[in-house]
């Protein structure tokens, strides 16, 4: 399985996920999905400027890996931020993701968790966030294929 994701160079607006299976055939998408670090998180662990390459900052384009499938607690802290499908663990592997890792970042993943008061997908540490029915899409998606020969792509548009 592949999945590619477009991001916007101004991360205040959603970009764009899609998903493909072993045979080259779009299996989701495209879906929104927000890859912007929270301001105020970010200023507050010394990253003001969401810095990708940094811990707290937007997410970091590159290749990645898909590690493994995190079950978070279902306690209402962690669905609130995580969503209720598991989330998908990334590991990087070239670009700019592969220099954060370097600088320290981990556990970027693509996961769900609950909307702004407005509807809108909220900013994440550094994730990818999509709405709860598209990550649910997505798992079944992952459960289905084997997870090493699966890659995520992220780039800015």
């Amino acid at each position: 399985m592949r999945v590619e994701i477009t991001l916007p160079k101004d991360r205040t607006a959603v970009g764009k996920l899609q998903a493909f299976d072993d045979a080259g055939q779009a299996a989701l998408g495209p879906v929104n999905c927000l890859g912007r670090a929270d301001s105020t998180d970010a200023k507050l662990h010394g990253n003001p400027q969401r810095d990708s390459l940094r811990s707290f900052g937007d997410t970091p384009t590159g290749k990645y890996s898909i590690a493994q499938l995190v079950h978070h607690q279902p306690s209402e802290s962690d669905v609130h931020t995580y969503g209720t499908y598991p989330a998908v663990l990334l590991d990087p592997t070239s670009g700019d993701a592969l220099k954060a890792k370097q600088n320290g970042r981990f556990g970027l993943m693509i996961h769900g968790g609950a909307p702004s008061a407005s509807g809108k997908l909220r900013p994440t540490h550094g994730c990818i966030r999509m709405a709860e029915k598209d990550q649910r899409d997505l798992v079944s998606i992952v459960l289905r294929s084997l997870l090493a020969s699966s890659t995520v792509t992220v780039t800015e548009a």
